[in-house]
């Protein structure tokens, strides 16, 4: 096709697109179904269709849209926010995704579909929509109920379960039957691939955007951290799974190096373009004449969904210790499907899982959902509004079944432990999950370079000595956990398990070294060649460990606390509001703070360098709450960002500070 039409095809969408949404929201309804009506008017199957000469390039911008959506759902769910999501709110969703999944595998089998394609419906009515009932928790926030926090980790908890599915779907083959050793292959290059994406996001990254911080240089930054997305997006393909996955992989693992404030600015534009025209394009499938000529199993399915979403998601909060009303409310801020159910439908059929219109029917679904919720939910939050809707749910058993859940509650000391513990076995997952990475990828490397020819065991030996870093890293976690768990078992509180019996801690070690031990021979073994020609490659690791068992120990250092840094990292910068409160609280007269602005003249003494060597909180007492460069604003420098001639910096302090703050800028203090 010709430019022109190019042209003329992406502004009929976009500014279709801006009215629609525009209606919607002065209707109060969700920007998602906007969307959609927007690419029913425009779709090829109504009269407007001749607006748009080639549908399949807004495809391909379309493909470009899912990367970024899933790429900044991604900066947002990192490992940190992972390990806080809490037990009830997975135990919410897996839950509801048990319940969800095979009820749609069966209904795609009742209608004759093949195992694959019946299992991708479970997927496709089993995920909730993050973009529409994140909207609603939103509107709830200023007046809520207790299970709206609930209710967002289940969907955090949801997101992971959707990613696993598109990874699955990916790699699925498009066969008549479920088999787990074909897949076998696929779940080997997965965890491949996450390995070393973990690798390089928690290790590379951080150092990365702290060097480009330094910089000060905005476009290099937004080049960078867009390279990346798509860089992660391509190798994911590649190696046969969907862009879709990859893009929410490298969202994660920059997260980990990088403002996730900061990203998301860079992310967001990109992000609302390219994500409404996927949204668009995904409602110009919507046949209407389909719908109608199959309208009696289209709204049989509709309804069916609409019930085993809601019966669903209520059962799921009941079994956590949620009341009636509070679950019923909650089950009907879920029922809505979105997003990912349509990147699954579009997984499932350009991976040939399916020739079926699953696209239109999840669309459809959507539609059904979203509106039932929009119906329902105002009137759940009424008193006794919708009991009905919920029946057989009272009485006796119910109270007590709930005074169960609440004493199952942990105690203080042992909710103590779990935290202590927590950020330990994040770090234990990650390490094991890196040492499998790396014996997995050994046999590929050695078919490629037929290193054994030569060497017998080389491709182990290779394995085993990349891996020891994490090894040492995964048993002194272990170990450590062991540890706590004991003293909380046995020990009296403010006592060492040590001092109080030896015996206890050496168990601990060598129970730790045992279950290491045991795991890391188990999926090492297959590697090693038969006796005697074992002997050869474990005589070499030996005197290997004894040789770099110093180095050894400081890279095990370096990586743990670039591994931690990169766990602890906030998903924000401290905020310019935090310091302002941080200044009224501590003056003895608030009134006498005040915000400045100072603008960095040429040869200023604080010109080139960065804020950390200016050390201006603790020479003058003042803060930098944003920094004017250029027409673009920085709220809340981080500590690496060098000054340049002609920063506006925005001061917060009392006057004297402030005045400090002057000196220090021009002269160093002196």
């Amino acid at each position: 096709m010709t430019a022109s039409a190019f042209l003329q095809d992406l502004t009929v969408v976009l500014t279709t697109a801006a009215a629609v949404i525009f209606l919607f929201r002065k209707l109060g309804q969700p920007p998602v179904l906007g969307y959609l009506a927007a690419g029913l008017l425009i779709g090829p199957y109504t009269p407007l269709r001749m607006f748009v000469s080639d549908v399949l390039s807004l495809e391909a911008l379309a493909q470009i849209g899912v990367i970024f959506l899933l790429f900044a759902l991604g900066i947002e769910f990192n490992l940190d926010r992972l390990s806080k999501i809490g037990i009830r709110a997975l135990i919410c969703a897996l839950i509801e995704a048990a319940m969800l999944v095979p009820l749609g595998y069966l209904v795609g089998r009742w209608l004759g579909w093949r195992p694959m394609e019946s299992l991708l419906l479970g997927g496709i009515v089993a995920l909730a929509s993050t973009a529409l009932v994140a909207r609603t928790l939103l509107e709830r926030s200023r007046s809520p109920s207790g299970w709206e926090a609930l209710a967002s980790g289940t969907l955090i908890a949801e997101d992971m379960i959707a990613v696993l599915l598109v990874a699955f779907f990916s790699s699925a083959p498009a066969s008549d039957g479920l088999s787990l050793a074909g897949l076998w292959p696929s779940m080997v290059r997965l965890t491949v691939l996450v390995t070393f994406v973990l690798i390089i996001g928690l290790l590379a990254f951080p150092r990365l955007f702290a060097a480009l911080e330094r910089f000060g240089v905005a476009e290099i930054r937004t080049l960078m951290i867009i390279g990346i997305c798509f860089g992660i997006s391509l190798i994911t393909e590649k190696l046969g799974f969907s862009a879709a996955l990859g893009a929410f992989l490298a969202g994660a693992t920059v997260a980990t190096g990088g403002s996730a404030g900061r990203l998301d600015q860079v992310v967001t534009p990109f992000k609302d373009l390219f994500g409404a025209v996927f949204f668009v394009s995904v409602g110009m499938l919507i046949d209407p004449a389909w719908v109608l000529s199959h309208w009696q199993i289209t709204c049989a399915l509709g309804l069916a969904v609409i019930a085993a979403r809601a019966y669903a998601n209520f059962i799921a909060f009941l079994a956590v210790g949620e009341t009636k009303s509070s679950s019923a409310q909650a089950a009907l801020a879920r029922l809505p499907i979105g997003e990912f159910s349509f990147i699954l439908a579009q997984v499932g059929q350009a991976q040939g899982v399916s020739d079926k219109p699953v696209y239109p029917l999840a669309v459809t679904l959507c539609l059904f959902t979203t509106t039932a919720s929009s119906f329902l939910f105002p009137r759940s939050l009424k008193p006794g509004g919708l009991a009905w809707i919920f029946p057989g749910f009272n009485g006796a058993w119910l109270s007590r079944y709930q005074r169960r859940v609440k004493d199952l509650a942990l105690p203080e000391r042992q909710a103590l432990v779990w935290r202590l513990i927590r950020p330990s076995l994040l770090q234990i997952l990650i390490n094991g999950l890196i040492i499998t990475g790396l014996f997995f990828a050994a046999p590929a490397v050695e078919r490629r370079y037929a290193w054994s020819l030569d060497i017998p065991g080389a491709s182990w030996l290779a394995a085993a000595m990349l891996s020891l870093p994490f090894l040492l890293a995964l048993f002194r976690k272990t170990h450590a956990v062991m540890l706590v768990i004991l003293e909380a078992a046995i020990s009296q509180p403010g006592r060492d398990p040590v001092g109080l019996n030896p015996f206890w801690a050496r168990l601990a070690l060598g129970f730790s070294m045992l279950v290491v031990g045991a795991w890391y021979l188990s999926l090492s073994a297959d590697l090693l060649p038969g006796w005697p020609h074992a002997a050869l490659p474990v005589s070499l690791l030996a005197i290997a460990v004894l040789l770099l068992w110093r180095y050894m120990n400081r890279l095990y250092s370096r990586i743990q606390v670039a591994l931690r840094d990169g766990l602890a990292r906030k998903h924000v910068e401290p905020e310019a509001a935090t310091k302002a409160l941080l200044h009224f609280v501590s003056a003895l007269t608030p009134e006498s703070v005040h915000i400045n602005s100072i603008v960095l003249e040429p040869g200023c003494w604080a010109q080139g360098r960065s804020i950390r060597e200016i050390e201006l909180r603790s020479k003058s007492g003042a803060s930098i709450l944003q920094i004017s460069r250029g027409g673009e604003m920085l709220p809340a420098p981080g500590p690496e960002l060098r000054l340049h001639e002609g920063d506006k910096l925005l001061l917060i302090g009392e006057d004297e500070q402030i005045e400090k703050a002057r000196a220090v800028l021009f002269t160093g203090g002196l």
